[in-house]
């Protein structure tokens, strides 16, 4: 079991909020704010860049959980698939699924968000490594889309495997 004192979530929980990280805590007066980082990015500087083994797991959570905020405001796609998550997640409750159905579900909708969530990073890459139009650059997004693709596809079959007969029952109930 994790054990996380209150100034942990507190100095957590201040970082979420203002969006800024510090390299080593409190005590370090060095402030990493996702700006700075992508600012360093781009002008090469790899001085200002801090190494991912200098963040704490708090720091790369909080990393994490910036990243999701973005690609929620920013992808319309990853919005709909979320939409979508909360109508399965409806749906599996109504039917009262069972333990390995849910955990079946719970795989689908985590594969597809990663894979949403990947495809985003794959575009953000290549935007800003090929801001022109390059067939290799095209390539790559598509591909990457693919790969969503897949995902939802097995989603929808294994989904259609699960409430396809409980949704038939219902209707035969209505029309009864």
């Amino acid at each position: 079991m994790i054990v996380v004192s209150d100034g942990v979530m507190g100095e957590f929980i201040g970082q979420l909020e203002t969006g800024i990280l510090t390299r080593d805590g409190p005590e370090n007066s060095e402030i990493l704010s996702f700006e700075s980082l992508v600012e360093a990015a781009k002008v090469g500087d790899d001085t200002a860049m801090p190494r991912p083994e200098s963040f704490t797991f708090l720091q790369s959570l909080a990393a994490a959980l910036v990243g999701m905020r973005a690609a929620i405001r920013e992808q319309r796609n990853l919005r709909i698939h979320l939409v979508i998550t909360l109508a399965v997640v409806a749906i599996a409750g109504l039917y009262q699924v069972s333990p390995l159905e849910w955990a079946l579900l719970l795989l689908c909708v985590g594969g597809v968000l990663a894979t949403e969530l990947m495809n985003t990073a794959v575009e953000t890459v290549v935007d800003l490594v090929s801001p022109d139009h390059h067939e290799l650059a095209g390539r790559a997004k598509d591909i990457a889309a693919a790969a969503v693709l897949a995902a939802v596809v097995t989603s929808v079959v294994i989904g259609l495997i699960l409430f396809g007969p409980r949704f038939w029952g219902t209707i035969v109930q209505i029309l009864i």
